[in-house]
This record gives structure tokens, C-alpha cells and sequence, in this order.
């Protein structure tokens, strides 16, 4: 639009009230009042004009901009309508086929941006997806067959009985229905227990049942977790804080301070907490966490899951101990207990010093 100044109808009516008082009149304060809203509704206009306008603009600029497709296989070949590396228009959605080498299994896509962070992980086999930035698609495979199973074999078909925890049931009922199928599938893959084993495990703690598949022959070892709807609904409440992207501020009554203050969080809080489910401040002196606990009549275990805030200094702490742990320090027989006190004090100066600089 032009940036002259504008006379409007508005401004018209106004000037000749002005020039002839005498001709005022309730018609012509009626004809003022109509021209005023005329001018109202044809400056909502002229916005809506302006916005489409600026919207146009940045489809137009979106739809310009192409971005490169990588993707890769190993043991397979993966199919799709571009080569590899190519680049494509913003919005354009390929679809990706992959076909296993003879041996091999397909398990999954990931999809990585040009960093390699992973975006998602699909399981479908054919895998459609909207081309929005650079992005790395690549398509994971595992060796084994129903003739020859393997540890990820076993693992994919036990993924497959698409099991999920009825709401209601104890851990001890989803044990007994879990083991059944468990044993069951075994027979069908007739499983040699000497070269692959397959436990069901009750975590309490963590109100999950893990199937545990490992290998002395592979050296490998797969688990497969089965939730309580509890713990679920949990990781999906505290999914919503992670989105929030809370962050620690100079010191820990700061950070409380503001976890207190911030309006996001207290409306996730009140909202949940009128369905039954309290999510709690708590802290220790490098930590503040934010600690869910459900509401199950049926399930104690897996009572509450956590997220945590982390100090700079408890990323220091926790760089520290993994060095320590990477030590990998091993009490010999022939060491007392002082000399092998001297010896991780001795060998542990550098971390001391590095944590402290």
C-alpha cells in the first residue's frame, strides 16, 4: 500500500461539521456515526490484506528454499524417488522403501537432521515424511531369521506380540500373561536356552516388566520394556515439562524461585493435580527435581518419576565420576585396603585437579 497520507470519509464529514455548525443535525451526527464505522471496517480490511499479504510472502519463501536428503542402508537397499544427497523443495514428501539382504531383518528408520541428532525413530517398514530441513534418513537392519534366530531376532518378535498392560492389573497378573507368551514364543522359534535366553523381569522400583534377551554366544544382550499405564501417563506428563525447556538459574533457591513463578509450569501442575496426579518441587544441593507420583489404585510400584534441573556444578560432579568409573581401578589380592586407598587417591589426582579448575 501507498504511504500518502489518506483523507478519509471520516475526516470529510468532520471538516464540514466544522465549516457549517449550523447544519448539524441528529441526521448528520447519524451520517458521522456511520462513516466512523465504515472507516473501522475498512481498516480491518486493510489489515487482513496486509496479513494475507505477509503470509503469501513467507509460503512463497518457504516453498523456495530446497533442502538435501541423505539416506543409507547397511546389508539391504533402500528405495525412494530421489538419489541420495539430492536436494528437493521445502514440503516435498518422499516415501522410503528398504529391502533386507538375504539373513537380515528390517528393525527400524531413524530419522537424524544434518547434525546427526536423532529426530524420530519409526517402526513401520515403509516410512513417509515431509522434507521441512537437511535432514539423514537411514534404515537399520539385524542379522537372524526364524531359522537362524538371534538376539535382535528374538527381541523384534517379541516387540511384534504388541503387548500392553491392561489398566487394572497388578504386576504380578501382567507377569503371569507376559511369562505365558514369552515361553510360548520360545517353542515357535524352538530357542536353544544354551545359545539365547529369554527372562521376565518384575522392576518394582520403576513399575515396568522387562523381558531380558541375551547371549553368551553373541556376547549380546536386548531388553524390551512393558510400562504400567501409571508410569506411562507419568512419562507423558513430564514430557510436557521437558517442553518447557526449564533451565537453572544462578543458584538453586533462584531456580525454585522461578520454577514457582513460571506461569507454564504452574498451569501444568493445577492441571494435573485436579486429576489426582501431584507433581512436587523437590531439591538436593545440585539438583532441583520436579517429581510426579500417580494416583493407581492397582499399581505401587513405579509410584513417582522425576526430571531434574542440573546445576553447572553437578555437569562438573558427574564428568568427574565418569572419569573415575572409566578408571576401571581393580583390587588385586595382594593390596591391603590402605595401599589400594593410596592407589585410587594416586590415580585420581588428575580428575581432583581438572573438576576443581
Amino acid at each position: 500500500m501507498s504511504s500518502k497520507k489518506r483523507i478519509s470519509f471520516v475526516m470529510v464529514i468532520t471538516i464540514i461539521l466544522f465549516m457549517f455548525p449550523s447544519v448539524l443535525s441528529a441526521e448528520m451526527t447519524d451520517l458521522a456515526e456511520e462513516a466512523a464505522s465504515i472507516e473501522i471496517e475498512m481498516s480491518e480490511v486493510y489489515k487482513e490484506i496486509v496479513e494475507d499479504n505477509k503470509n503469501a510472502e513467507e509460503t512463497d519463501k518457504n516453498a523456495a528454499k530446497e533442502f538435501v536428503v541423505n539416506y543409507s542402508v547397511k546389508n539391504g537397499i533402500i528405495s525412494t524417488s530421489i538419489a541420495s544427497g539430492q536436494k528437493v523443495p521445502a514440503g516435498t514428501v518422499l516415501t522410503f522403501y528398504v529391502w533386507p539382504d538375504e539373513g537380515y531383518v528390517f528393525d527400524y528408520w531413524l530419522v537424524k537432521d544434518e547434525e546427526g541428532k536423532v529426530l524420530s525413530k519409526v517402526k513401520t517398514g515403509t516410512l513417509k515424511y515431509e522434507i521441512k530441513a537437511d535432514i539423514i534418513i537411514e534404515a537399520v537392519l539385524f542379522e537372524g531369521s526364524a531359522v537362524n534366530p538371534t538376539v535382535s531376532y528374538a527381541r523384534k518378535a517379541i516387540e511384534n506380540l504388541n503387548y500392553t498392560w491392561p489398566y487394572g492389573k497388578t504386576m504380578g497378573e501382567v507377569y503371569k500373561e507376559i511369562t505365558a507368551k514369552v515361553n510360548n514364543l520360545k517353542e515357535i522359534l524352538n530357542l536353544d536356552s544354551k545359545r539365547i535366553n529369554i527372562s521376565v523381569v518384575e522392576i518394582y522400583g520403576a513399575g515396568r516388566i522387562e523381558i531380558q534377551i541375551s547371549s553368551q554366544v553373541e556376547k549380546k544382550k536386548e531388553v524390551v520394556i512393558i510400562d504400567s499405564p501409571e508410569v506411562i501417563r507419568l512419562k507423558e506428563i513430564l514430557s510436557e515439562i521437558d517442553a518447557l525447556n526449564l533451565t537453572w538459574d544462578t543458584d538453586k533457591t533462584t531456580t525454585i524461585m522461578n520454577l514457582k513463578n513460571n506461569e507454564e509450569l504452574q498451569a501444568i501442575i493445577e492441571k494435573y493435580k485436579e486429576q489426582g496426579i501431584n507433581i512436587e518441587i523437590h531439591h538436593d544441593p545440585l539438583k532441583v527435581f520436579l517429581v510426579a507420583k500417580n494416583d493407581s489404585n492397582f499399581v505401587k510400584t513405579g509410584y513417582y518419576m522425576a526430571r531434574s534441573i542440573k546445576s553447572p556444578e553437578y555437569e562438573v560432579f558427574n564428568d568427574a565420576m565418569q572419569e573415575f568409573y572409566n578408571k576401571n581401578f581393580f583390587w588385586s589380592e595382594d593390596l591391603t585396603i590402605e595401599e589400594m586407598r593410596e592407589k585410587i587417591r594416586e590415580e585420581s589426582k588428575d580428575i581432583v585437579i581438572n573438576a576443581n579448575k
